[in-house]
């Protein structure tokens, strides 16, 4: 925040050889004027005591007995200008003026009224007014630029900043105003000059420490930034907005823990400080403290209500928490302020995180579509939805139903608000290439220590380099570990822009014949990034839901999780493997198994354990959860919090309503790292899977320490997974017929120590066919290589 200094003469006009004395006035009214005189005196007198109110009403007593003393209205006003009766003391500048309109510092005066009332456009022409009938009037020339900055005409403003210090070259206010202006025109370099003078001038200039402190800021000098700061809260510990800009600079510095308390500092010292308050909300959004995030993102919209971005991410942090009609409330808020087609698009897409029945879910679901469909009625229209929207519809998925029509549905809004979607790549144009390799690109933001790079990574670094040319295209993304390798497996790795069309050109520059999403659904790059037609084949695969969108060619799935009626299910064309389809790294064995009292966790409980995320848990099958509770009196129910604390109690909400008998039996534990993950397995009675949307990696992670996960298959393959690993192993024990055979299979597995040792060993001697396993790479080589290649020359022949 940048302040700028108004100057007006706040001095009193006091008797002087200007006034006449009593043997120059006419006897006819010598009494009345001494009189009007004494009180005059009076006035000043009392302003000087620091008491205007007593100064005003001497005044008017002394303009009641002389209507024309100009300097009495003039010395009125600055006494209405303290107590802040801004309205009363334009009146009495007016008087000033009609009395003597060639008095310059009154018109000046006049300027700095109207400017504090927001009339800019008639202050800018007082003083004018006022360097016209004084030329070399420096402070008029310093209002003026203060005015015509706010009106955004800053090139005007710094000549009259420039004028104002030919006139007088000592004022350190104009040195800082010059400064700001420069500033804001990123003239780093001129304006810590300028911020420099003012205090060669005056050394307590506060306010131009702090902004030669932002300057440096500006040029990534954070730390020396931080200094001047300091000795701006030297000489002022007051100074609300230094302790906003320190904050800001230890922010870039990464130090959120004192960014956070120069936030504070500035708030508790202004509590109206809007832009302190924004940025303390997205520290404490970063640091996972959403509550009090939000709290302040509404303390900023209270203050300032043009702040939308507050709004904005207010609305999305409460989406997120799965409190969706507060969600929408809030976008409604910003949209009310100023419209804008994205965050429309973005509040009709609202949808809960934990589903409170299945009417909500069939509710929500037609809710969005109506919502849609108004939005198409109003004809919006939209630039860049990846910039605008930024979300996906992720939840659906969760949801348990055929997702293709209400996919496509959204592919057909997007395709309609912004047909620029559908950009096609020139180099699928072109006639059929001519030999080579066939130039494969993978992309996904998740190539990193996420499920999606855990389970592509052996696909990536094992596909022959014989006949593919691979290249890792990645969406912003965490380096890590695993990221590194994958960089390493790849024979080119390219960074994306985070901007749409830049990242469409930066993928099309490379020509691959095959792009291979790994995430479309999960992240809004990628999922906008689809719709253009990059290679000649696209094709999708991990997050396991059609992406109903039309350039996405394939979708390729196990055939063991697929059903007879599974190509409805899917908008693009459905290849079933015929294996599991990854090459996926065995996890590490743990050297031992942890004890129960790592987390928490009673030794002489049955542990029932099911740590898959919370919104995976469908309203149709929490009965099947508590009549395992039931069955089993020594049961617990063992699951993981989710990110937000809100999940949790709308879960167990929930379960009150569909098991209150049983409910005190479930236990959540906290998030915790991977191989504390795995540990837990190790510890269950029974591993229990969601039925719906199963568990995928989560599944192979157990079979890879031999333990058996209770199943209950699914309609659609994401809730199949599980099944298909065991068919890939060659037995069924675990795979569940019905709700009730999952209840008995369950607590059978949790009591039946003997069985359970039984099934831990067959996993153990038949897994291996899940890891590490080249006939997968093999089938999706022939796939590429084959299948597609056809597809290929077909294409670029229809196409050239």
């Amino acid at each position: 925040m940048q302040q700028m200094n108004f100057s007006s003469d706040q001095g009193m006009v006091f008797p002087d050889h200007t006034r006449e004395t009593e043997t120059m006035r006419p006897q006819a009214y010598e009494t009345d004027m001494a009189s009007a005189d004494r009180y005059y005196d009076l006035g000043i007198r009392m302003s000087e005591q620091g008491k205007p109110g007593d100064a005003i009403a001497c005044y008017l007593k002394a303009v009641e007995i002389n209507p024309a003393d100009a300097d009495a209205y003039y010395n009125m006003a600055l006494a209405f200008n303290l107590i802040g009766n801004l309205e009363e003391a334009l009146s009495c500048y007016r008087k000033v003026l009609a009395i003597n309109p060639e008095d310059a510092q009154a018109c000046n005066n006049l300027g700095v009224v109207l400017n504090n009332l927001g009339k800019t456009e008639e202050a800018v022409s007082c003083y004018r007014q006022a360097i016209h009938l004084n030329p070399a009037h420096a402070q008029a020339y310093n209002n003026l630029g203060n005015a015509l900055q706010f009106q955004g005409k800053s090139d005007e403003a710094v000549s009259c900043y420039l004028r104002s210090l030919e006139i007088n070259p000592d004022n350190a206010e104009v040195y800082n105003n010059l400064g700001i202006i420069l500033e804001k025109q990123g003239r780093m370099t001129e304006a810590a000059s300028c911020f420099r003078k003012a205090i060669g001038i005056n050394p307590a200039h506060a306010r131009a420490y702090n902004h030669l402190g932002s300057t440096f800021r500006a040029q990534g000098k954070p730390s020396k930034a931080i200094d001047f700061h300091k000795r701006a809260l030297e000489i002022r510990p007051d100074y609300a907005n230094a302790h906003y800009n320190m904050g800001n600079a230890y922010r870039d510095l990464g130090d959120q823990g004192k960014a956070v308390c120069c936030y504070r500092k500035a708030i508790e010292l202004d509590p109206n400080h809007s832009r302190a308050c924004f940025n303390l909300a997205n520290v404490l959004k970063d640091q996972g403290k959403t509550d009090e995030a939000i709290r302040r993102y509404q303390r900023v919209v209270d203050i300032d209500p043009e702040m939308v971005e507050a709004a904005r991410i207010m609305g999305f942090l409460l989406s997120d928490q799965g409190k969706p009609g507060e969600a929408f409330d809030a976008y409604q808020m910003a949209l009310s302020i100023r419209p804008d087609p994205g965050l429309q698009t973005r509040a009709a897409l609202v949808l809960p995180v934990i589903c409170e029945s299945t009417d909500s879910i069939y509710r929500s679901r037609q809710t969005l579509l109506e919502r849609l469909h108004e939005l198409e009625h109003k004809g919006i229209r939209l630039d860049d939805p990846l910039k605008q929207v930024g979300v996906t519809t992720f939840l659906l998925a969760y949801h348990g139903l055929n997702d293709r029509k209400i996919q496509e549905r959204m592919a057909s809004f997007y395709i309609g608000a912004c047909p620029e979607l559908q950009w096609t790549s020139p180099h699928c144009r072109a006639p059929e290439r001519s030999g080579g390799k066939i130039r494969i690109g993978v992309i996904s933001r998740f190539l990193y220590g996420h499920t999606i790079g855990q389970l592509f990574h052996g696909m990536i670094r094992h596909l022959s380099r014989e006949k593919f040319h691979v290249t890792v295209f990645r969406s912003e993304g965490t380096e890590d570990a695993l990221s590194r390798a994958i960089d390493q497996s790849a024979d080119e790795v390219v960074s994306l822009p985070c901007e749409l069309e830049p990242a469409r050109l930066e993928i099309s520059s490379h020509e691959p014949d095959i792009l291979f999403y790994l995430d479309i659904g999960m992240d809004p790059m990628t999922y906008f990034l689809a719709f253009s037609r990059l290679a000649p084949v696209q094709c999708k695969r991990a997050h396991p839901v059609t992406s109903g969108i039309p350039n996405i060619d394939y979708f390729l799935s196990p055939d063991k999780a697929e059903t007879p009626e599974s190509d409805d299910h899917y908008s693009e064309q459905l290849f079933r493997l015929k294996t599991y389809g990854y090459y996926y790294y065995r996890p590490g064995f743990a050297t031992q198994i942890p004890n129960r009292d790592r987390f928490g966790l009673p030794k002489d409980r049955r542990l029932y354990i099911c740590p898959q995320s919370l919104f995976k848990f469908h309203p149709d099958y929490d009965d099947m959860f508590g009549a395992i509770l039931r069955q089993d009196p020594h049961g617990l129910l063992i699951l993981i919090e989710g990110r937000h604390p809100h999940w949790k109690k709308l879960l167990l909400d929930r379960f009150a309503q569909s098991f209150p008998d049983v409910v005190d039996r479930v236990r959540f534990l906290p998030r915790m790292p991977h191989p504390d993950f795995l540990s837990l397995f190790q510890i269950a009675d029974a591993g229990l899977d969601t039925p719906v949307f199963c568990g995928g990696k989560t599944s192979l992670d157990c079979f890879s320490f031999g333990i058996p996960i209770v199943t209950l298959p699914g309609r659609f393959m994401r809730g199949r997974l599980t099944l298909a690993q065991y068919e890939e192993m060659g037995f069924l024990d675990c795979v569940a017929e019905s709700r009730h055979d999952f209840v008995d299979i369950a607590t059978r597995l949790a009591n039946d120590e003997k069985w359970r040792n039984e099934l831990k060993e067959k996993i153990s001697l038949c897994s291996h066919v899940l890891f590490e396993n080249m006939a997968a790479v093999r089938e999706l080589e022939s796939f590429f290589e084959q299948d597609v290649q056809k597809t290929l020359s077909a294409t670029n022949q229809r196409l050239s």
